[in-house]
């Protein structure tokens, strides 16, 4: 793994699908205009690293979900999110694909 000096906090388009897998959260539909810039700023960190699809799965150890009046809450699917990243690194696996170590460090209901 390899972990970015200071970490980058990346802003989302707000998200209509966040679903609560068993471990992480899922992205779908991801914002074409999120995925361009995404790859930018992936490309600045590594030439290699890009984010592929419209779908992605983030952790959110320890993220408090928020209303609109900024109150913890518990996570509500079927709702539209604003969704703030922190990109941490990114890993290599055993075949060398490059992947981002990232987590959603924020979520307010949109």
């Amino acid at each position: 793994m390899n972990f970015l000096r200071r970490n980058i906090k990346y802003q989302l388009m707000p998200i209509e699908d966040l679903i609560k897998t068993r471990y992480n959260y899922l992205i779908k539909k991801i914002d074409e205009r999120d995925v361009k810039l995404l790859n930018v700023l992936f490309e600045k960190i590594n030439i290699n690293l890009k984010t592929t699809g419209k779908e992605i799965y983030l952790g959110a150890r320890d993220v408090n979900f928020k209303n609109r009046d900024d109150e913890i809450m518990l996570f509500q699917p079927n709702k539209s999110w604003n969704i703030e990243v922190m990109i941490q690194g990114f890993k290599i696996s055993e075949g060398g694909k490059l992947t981002p170590i990232w987590k959603i460090s924020d979520a307010k209901l949109y």
